[in-house]
């Protein structure tokens, strides 16, 4: 009997198994570059008792020479008879399931011999493995050509043939098994597995990917770029370069030559670079990692991920999710990704981009480059001479200290200076006037400005533009574009220049000058001094005791936004047709309306009406003016679906040149009057105390009152059209009109006290909704992102002088009720509750909250916290 081995000549200590053959048994060794079948099919063709093919295998495949044999391969060549041939393949699972079964078959009927091979692992029993073949397509009667394999120490043979691939100057997949193995890769980009066991992989020349599984590995990259990875880790793991002992996992014990990345698992890793540059990928989980003091390249990977880039000119790439990467020291470049991330690039000339959703951008000292992407960013360049780019979205960008330059890019970008430690001054006309952290900024498709929380300057180019104040009292100059400028906290002084402008006061005693142009003025809380100017101006007094001063120009005024407490602001018309419109008795608290030169009006709403900013005040049909002091205003409009009853002075009702808008169910008191009787056709002359007469001439009607004992009419009201005698009631004090004009009024139209057709500006700001109760009515308000200097808090919420019950968001706010007795629930998140003066009743809902309760005022107040 002849038997032959067929051998894979890069078996480990193959040498060392050889020498436990029988001695009757030839050889021949098979090269990673040699023809595995044709050297199968030649020692076939001698027609050997028993052909032995030694090499690694995996189910239906045997790896053998530069192609594998498998039952695919078989049909490229044609065989020798072999029959009374057995042929025993020691590869391990060849003979596995059903490739195992296909390939066996597909031998057997090629050569007709005999084929055996293994479903399980080949070699000593002390591996866990057998030289017994259970696979057969017919009965086998030789044993293994080896003898002693099985022993320990000289004789034995402490190896298995579970390495799947053979390894060839080519690209290879090498499996081990679990127990302890070398795999050498050899040249080409190969890829090296070692299961269990503590492995040694060596990758060799070539891109080498290497996963030395759970046990102490040694890993030896050798030639080329080369990887590990733990990404078929079956838990998070720690891998420290710089201190292995801390490793933990599948990396604990593992050691490093020639790796040039790390591939974190599917779990939570921690992942920290030694002294040497290190490239790592976190892959899958909520990774930290930890870079060097050399220059890295650091990958977030799926979940929300923190990387520490440390020393170094670093390269850090966020993929999905919610990252923080932190560049440190040195010039890095990073990169955010997808999600809401936290970019801070450190010390260094770091550029960063956002990339897609809303980001955080932190440029930290150095000269830095910020690009938010899309999405609606926060970006702040620290010190330094900064360049930030908005892209796509809503951002909100600050240079910091440092001459900067902004581009907003596409939608509404914001420049801020809200943590400035000292006042700017701001010029777009002549930008070398700017100081402070404004020095030597230039920007390009910005929307809006923000000032710092001390006072500032800011000076508007001919371009419209949008201020904001802030804190500190400010001075904002408009140029010849259509600006929009709000005040903030502070005394703060305004002027519109040029253009259709619009100024908003908020806190405190503001100053607000229109200049030319139509402009919109809206004082806001405190005291408040509005002048519109030239133009057609419209002025919004609000809260507190204001001043409105139209100008020249057809100006409209409104009350606005009150306490339930009567107004008392100072109107002055100035030139032109002006009009003030009210429609609560709040309203009608106003001290005086000088409505000055031309043809001014006092139009009274019985309608809820809504001014240019939105405010509505609801309407209070029954109006008592009598306390109002009225100069140089001709003319009473009444407007609305519901009729009126005006309580007036003889005065006021004398100085109305023409009442219109009058008709049925309209009730006219004039105070210290007293009439009786019927009204009489007739011009007055001959009237006594309470007798009334009414005459129309040319279009007016003429309804005239005696007071006293003396001949003649006392008091007269104008009424734009024609009514008959008999459509006026009298009692007491009180007029009451029964029916429409029967003639039209004069085809002279009384001025137009419309609002100017200026829309308010549009706040594109981010913001979230909440719900207050002011005087039993739920109204649904915005609370607009912080822009303060607590980088916990998102929203903010700046009530007025009223009592106000309000609701806070599930996020961080910071709610600030300002006057009045008010209530206020943070609801979830960390919030800042300020109740400001007056009695109040604070709940911080869940979540760390802080509160402020400090007296303000000199009134006798209480405050109740519960947290």
């Amino acid at each position: 009997m002849n038997e032959v081995i067929i051998a894979d000549a890069g078996l480990e200590d193959l040498d060392g198994l050889l020498s436990h053959r029988r001695p009757d048994v030839q050889v021949t060794l098979v090269s990673a570059t040699d023809d595995g079948h044709a050297v199968l099919a030649a020692a076939l063709a001698a027609r050997p008792s028993v052909l032995h093919v030694v090499a690694h295998g995996e189910p239906g495949r045997v790896l053998l020479g530069a192609r594998p044999l498998d039952a695919r391969s078989l049909l490229d060549r044609s065989w020798p008879d072999a029959r009374g041939t057995e042929i025993h393949i020691h590869a391990c699972h060849a003979g596995a399931g059903e490739a195992g079964r296909l390939l066996l078959d597909r031998l057997a009927a090629a050569t007709g011999a005999a084929v055996a091979a293994s479903s399980g692992p080949v070699g000593p029993a002390a591996r866990g493995a057998s030289w017994k073949l259970d696979v057969r397509t017919a009965p086998v009667f030789t044993p293994s050509p080896f003898a002693g394999v099985e022993g320990a120490g000289a004789r034995g043979w402490a190896h298995e043939l579970a390495v799947t691939g053979t390894p060839t100057d080519g690209n290879d997949t090498l499996t081990s098994d679990d127990a302890a193995d070398l795999v050498n890769g050899g040249a080409g980009n190969d890829i090296l597995i070692g299961n269990g066991g503590n492995d040694t992989l060596v990758g060799g020349v070539g891109h080498d990917t290497m996963d030395g599984g759970a046990g102490a590995d040694v890993f030896d990259g050798g030639d080329g770029f080369d990887v590990v990875t733990y990404e078929n880790a079956t838990s998070g793991m720690t891998i420290d370069i710089g201190n292995p002992a801390n490793s933990t996992g599948d990396a604990a014990g593992d050691s490093f030559t020639g790796i040039e990345r790390w591939i974190g698992s599917n779990y939570n890793d921690s992942m920290v670079a030694g002294n040497d540059p290190v490239w790592f990928w976190g892959h899958a989980g909520d990774d930290v990692q930890i870079g060097s003091a050399g220059n890295d390249t650091l990958e977030s990977g799926d979940g929300n991920d923190t990387i520490y880039a440390g020393a170094g000119d670093d390269q850090i790439y966020s993929r999905a999710d919610n990252d923080v990467l932190y560049g440190e020291a040195g010039n890095d470049l990073i990169h955010g990704g997808w999600g809401n991330d936290l970019l801070d690039g450190g010390a260094g000339n770091d550029t960063l981009f956002g990339e897609g959703d809303a980001d955080t951008i932190n440029g930290g000292d150095g000269d830095d480059s910020l690009d938010g992407g899309q999405g609606n960013d926060l970006m702040n360049g620290g010190a330094g001479n900064d360049t930030l780019t908005g892209g796509i979205g809503h951002d909100t960008m600050e240079g910091g200290a440092g001459a900067d330059v902004f581009d907003g890019g596409d939608g509404f970008d914001e420049v801020t200076y809200a943590n400035s430690t000292a006042g700017v001054v701001l010029d777009l006309r002549n930008p070398g006037n700017s100081t402070g952290d404004a020095a030597g900024d230039s920007f390009s498709n910005i929307e809006r400005w923000i000032g710092s929380e001390f006072d500032d300057r800011m000076v508007a180019n001919d371009d419209g533009v949008w201020f904001w104040g802030h804190g500190g009292n400010d001075v904002e100059i408009g140029g010849a574009g259509n600006d929009t400028m709000e005040s903030g906290t502070g005394n703060d002084t305004i002027y519109g220049g040029g253009g259709d402008d619009r100024a908003f006061g908020r806190a405190d005693d503001d100053m607000l000058y229109g200049e030319a142009g139509n402009d919109l003025l809206a004082g806001g809380g405190g005291n408040d001094l509005l002048d519109g100017g030239t133009g057609n101006d419209t002025l919004i007094g609000d809260w507190g005791v204001d001043t409105m001063i139209g100008g020249d120009g057809d100006d409209v005024f409104y009350s606005g936004t009150h306490d339930p407490l009567p107004e008392a602001d100072i109107i002055q018309g100035g030139a032109g047709n002006d009009t003030f419109i009210i429609a609560a008795q709040s309203d009608a608290g106003t001290v005086s309306y000088d409505g000055g030169a031309g043809t001014d009006t006092l139009r009274i709403s019985s309608d809820n009406v809504t001014d240019p900013e939105g405010k509505v005040t609801t309407a209070t049909p029954q109006i008592d003016i009598s306390g109002m002091t009225l100069t140089s205003v001709e003319n009473l409009d009444l407007v609305g679906g519901v009729r009126h009853t005006v309580t007036m002075t003889a005065a006021q009702a004398n100085g109305f040149a023409s009442i219109t808008g009058a008709t049925g169910g309209d009730v006219f008191t004039i105070a210290g009057t007293a009439m009786s009787g019927a009204v009489t056709a007739g011009n007055g002359s001959q009237l006594t105390a309470g007798q009334v007469q009414a005459e129309t001439v040319n279009g007016v009607t003429f309804l005239r009152i005696g007071t006293d004992a003396t001949a003649g009419a006392d008091v007269t009201l104008r009424f734009a059209g024609g009514f008959s005698a008999d459509q006026f009631q009298v009692s007491g004090s009180g007029i009451t009109l029964t029916g429409t004009p029967a003639t039209q009024p004069p085809t002279t139209t009384p001025p137009t006290t419309e609002p100017p057709t200026t829309t308010p500006p549009v706040d594109n700001r981010p913001s979230t909704a909440m719900q207050r109760i002011v005087d039993g009515v739920t109204e649904d308000v915005k609370a607009f992102a912080y822009e303060g200097p607590v980088s916990t808090l998102q929203w903010t919420f700046l009530g007025d002088a009223r009592s106000e019950v309000l609701g806070g968001s599930d996020g961080n706010d910071f709610l600030n009720l300002l006057g009045g007795d008010d209530a206020a629930a943070g609801g979830s998140g960390d919030d800042v509750l300020d109740g400001g003066s007056g009695s109040n009743w604070l709940i911080g809902g869940s979540g760390k909250d802080t509160f402020f309760v400090d007296g303000r005022g000199t009134e006798v107040t209480w405050s109740t916290v519960t947290d």
